[in-house]
C-alpha cells in the first residue's frame, strides 16, 4: 500500500531515504501549481512562479534544498544542448545565515568545469 503526501510518513531509520513514487511526484507537482496559483490574503506578497521549477530540480537531482538553492549557472552543463543529458554539479550549499558556502572539496576551473 503506497502512501500519499497527505498521509503522515512512517518513522525512518537514521540515514534511510524516502523515495517518492511517480504518482506522489505528480501529486506534489499538482499541489505546487495550486499553491503558486492561490491568491494570498489581502496585503500578502504575491507568490512567485518559480516554485514548480525548484521542486522539479529537487526531484530530478535528489539533492538537499540548500544545495539546489546554491546552484550557479556554471554548475549546469548541456542545458541548451538537447542531444546530451543535462549535468548538474553541486558545488556549494546555503548556510543557516542564508549565505552561499562553496564546498571545500570542489575545485571550479575558469571554464566552469568542476573537479571533486
Amino acid at each position: 500500500m503506497s502512501t500519499t503526501l497527505s498521509e503522515k510518513p512512517r518513522p525512518r531509520k537514521q540515514g534511510s531515504k524516502r523515495v517518492l513514487t511517480p504518482d506522489q511526484v505528480e501529486e506534489l507537482r499538482a499541489r505546487t501549481i495550486a499553491w503558486e496559483n492561490h491568491r494570498p490574503p489581502t496585503g500578502g506578497r504575491p507568490r512567485s512562479g518559480d516554485m514548480l521549477e525548484f521542486v522539479d530540480v529537487l526531484v530530478a537531482t535528489g539533492e538537499r534544498t540548500g544545495e539546489v538553492l546554491a546552484l550557479l549557472w556554471e554548475d549546469i552543463e548541456h542545458l541548451d544542448d538537447l542531444t546530451q543529458p543535462c549535468r548538474v554539479t553541486i558545488t556549494g550549499t546555503i548556510n543557516k545565515r542564508g549565505k552561499r558556502e562553496p564546498f571545500p572539496n570542489v575545485v571550479c576551473h575558469e571554464d566552469g568545469t568542476s573537479v571533486t
